[in-house]
């Protein structure tokens, strides 16, 4: 009970800077297509030179007046999303960003209530989080590791190394049902897929490996025809290759972008 109580008073208090919320289909990974309700924090301490939402980048910290949003007025608007929608069954529920990672007691403590509001529908958890994140802040309530095991699913990206962002998640918190995602655009990012997946393939990794590519990001429907393109070559060029590992590799489009571009809220 006091556990509970503390739970309800954090939920009470804690804020996050939310971009966006909304509902819409998985783009990208092992659920592709599957209907999934939506959280996108602000805040990144990466900066991806291909970044397709740079309006999620921000501090940490600072609360923004137009975005800021306590817990449990995050799970109300989940919670108006699950009636306009008549969801019936699981709750699925992909945090995104930005960097949900970097906020590890308010996204646990928000992961804890959602679960406990629907405890009769169930839940689906889904982190899509930088690989390059884990222990870098100070937290009082979850762990990264905590945090890491409350999830259903943690798809993983791995950065060229161009990015300059290490992959630092510790291998055996990677699990059969995760996912490690790929992006390529071009040679130099095409090697460095084939040599992590042949390292993380050394270290016995277990997960699904998804590649796909980089977006030119443009609000024009150009960013459909050239996604395609790139899709297509590369896959070529993986089929191919028969020094590259193709064991639990997936290559996959990127679904909303080619349903609906470069466009926020999908």
């Amino acid at each position: 009970m006091k556990d509970e109580k503390n739970l309800q008073q954090r939920a009470k208090k804690m804020t996050l800077n939310i971009s966006e919320i909304f509902y819409s289909i998985e783009g990208e990974g092992i659920r592709i297509g599957e209907p999934t309700l939506y959280i996108r924090v602000i805040g990144c301490p990466h900066r991806c030179s291909w970044c397709d939402t740079p309006y999620s980048i921000g501090q940490r910290r600072d609360p923004i007046k137009k975005y800021v949003m306590t817990i449990n007025q995050i799970v109300d608007k989940i919670d108006e999303f699950v009636q306009k929608y008549n969801i019936k069954n699981t709750v699925n529920v992909e945090f995104t960003g930005g960097s949900p990672d970097w906020f590890p007691d308010e996204i646990g403590t928000l992961m804890e209530t959602l679960r406990e509001k629907y405890k009769e529908l169930g839940t689906f958890f889904v982190f899509q989080i930088s690989g390059g994140i884990y222990d870098m802040v100070p937290s009082v309530y979850y762990t990264s590791r905590q945090l890491l095991e409350m999830t259903d699913l943690n798809a993983f990206d791995c950065k060229p190394a161009e990015e300059n962002i290490p992959f630092v998640i510790p291998i055996k918190l990677i699990r059969p049902q995760d996912e490690i995602k790929f992006l390529i655009k071009d040679e130099e990012s095409y090697q460095f897929v084939k040599d992590k997946i042949k390292y993380f393939n050394k270290e016995l990794v277990e997960c699904k490996y998804i590649i796909t590519t980089v977006t030119n990001n443009k609000d024009d429907h150009s960013i459909v025809d050239d996604h395609v393109e790139k899709l297509r070559y590369w896959t070529e060029r993986i089929l191919n290759d028969v020094d590259f590992p193709k064991d639990r590799v997936k290559i996959l489009p990127r679904e909303h972008v080619l349903l609906w571009g470069n466009k926020r809220g999908v």
